[in-house]
């Protein structure tokens, strides 16, 4: 939570920013308290508040990967729990270890889990279309000393995974938002309580409007391409596959992308391989103000995974009004309606993703329009109040339902 990277001034380059801006608009409700609590391998154990939120978090030891966890940090929600005596306990993602809380009954507190990804879904496509020899191609032989290069983040991957499945079979509540995860979870819990609700997308994206006008032609921007299952290496292709027919092509790569460290630093040398130096521009990490700026000036922007649930990138695209191009994974069809809202491709296909490229960078008309109709449906579907509404009826409900059923087996 950037409260926290406030709390030990450091920079917030995080990327569960809808969690705060959710916290921050329901924040506003009378008669309630809110807490956050975190796991972090960054900082000590420590309990502070500000702007009337308490924080608690949960320290670990420094290079824990955020998959893993300790007994102590279970016993540590546990004592926070008994200690701050919650009415209703939010947890974001199946992916952590919070959910083993509820599923394996260390609390008689209704609980919530709302889908982020789904790891067991993400473990199929991790490394995207690298090859074997690319995959050890990321490691070095630090990385493999140290236990932290991408064969062993993967095994600590699928080990999650597993947990995760029991998690979301064992539990009574969720919160989604597309149809995939909804058909996912009643896969593994038909009886579980499901629960639509929106996203809230920082409002620095619904401030600034994208106008053909104003873009730098046949520009592409690119979000999280840190991790192969994001499919990068397919944008890649297609933007050299368009070279020769736009000559000023370039991407645009935001986020942190290691020029010497895993996949980050196979990536560089595969853009250089492909003599794609001059078209790539590296931004690093972005605040939400420039993150939008980079969007409006941009023709389109783009996401090639292999297997989303419903990214906020994309969200925050269509709210700044930049035409997007997805490919067809996940929940991602739940957010763009193919040439309506956005224009999609089948993961992993350079030459139609290439040809979508093409039909927006040729079609002025078809990117206003692109443009108009998603950023129509962004600001309805992320309406601040609207998903408050929605949320805290459902709070309501859960509330209702769980002691309902807990005053009639006391009877």
């Amino acid at each position: 939570m950037p409260a926290v990277n406030r709390h030990f001034g450091q920079a917030s380059q995080s990327s569960g920013y809808w969690m705060s801006a959710l916290l921050g608009v329901l924040k506003s409700q009378k008669d309630m308290r809110f807490g956050a609590v975190a796991a972090s391998p960054r900082f000590p154990d420590v309990h502070f508040s500000e702007d009337g939120i308490e924080y608690f978090v949960i320290g670990q030891p420094r290079g824990f990967s955020y998959l893993s966890y300790r007994k102590r940090d279970l016993r540590r929600c546990d004592d926070i729990i008994n200690e701050w005596r919650p009415d209703l306990i939010h947890i974001h993602g199946t992916e952590r270890f919070y959910g083993l809380l509820a599923a394996e009954g260390f609390l008689h507190i209704p609980v919530v889990i709302s889908f982020q990804g789904i790891l067991s879904e993400i473990r199929k496509v991790y490394f995207g279309g690298l090859s074997r020899l690319d995959i050890l191609r990321t490691h070095s032989f630090r990385q493999v000393i140290r236990g932290n290069g991408m064969l062993q983040d993967y095994l600590r991957f699928c080990k999650a995974a597993k947990r995760e499945e029991f998690v979301i079979a064992h539990t009574k509540n969720f919160f989604g938002r597309t149809q995939w995860d909804r058909a996912h979870m009643l896969a593994l819990n038909p009886h579980a309580n499901y629960y639509d609700i929106g996203e809230v997308i920082r409002p620095e994206f619904s401030k600034l409007s994208w106008s053909i006008e104003d873009i730098d032609r046949y520009s592409i921007v690119f979000t999280n391409a840190q991790n192969p299952y994001k499919g990068v290496a397919i944008l890649l292709d297609a933007i050299r596959h368009l070279r020769q027919e736009f000559p000023s092509i370039r991407l645009r790569l935001a986020g942190d992308i290691s020029p010497s460290w895993g996949y980050g630093r196979l990536l560089r040398k595969h853009i250089a391989a492909m003599g794609l130096d001059d078209r790539v521009e590296y931004l690093g990490y972005l605040e939400a103000e420039e993150m939008a700026g980079v969007l409006c000036r941009s023709h389109v922007y783009c996401t090639t995974s292999y297997m989303e649930n419903s990214p906020n990138s994309v969200c925050e695209a269509q709210l700044v009004g930049v035409p997007c191009v997805a490919s067809y994974a996940g929940g991602v069809p739940s957010l763009i309606k193919e040439g309506v809202t956005g224009l999609m491709f089948s993961p992993g296909d350079y030459a139609v993703l290439a040809d979508q490229l093409r039909e927006i960078f040729k079609d002025d008309g078809l990117a206003m329009k692109l443009s108009q109709e998603a950023r129509a449906v962004a600001l309805r579907r992320h309406d601040a109040q609207e998903i408050v509404n929605d949320c805290m009826s459902a709070y309501l409900d859960i509330c209702v339902k769980h002691h309902s059923k807990y005053n009639n087996s006391v009877k």
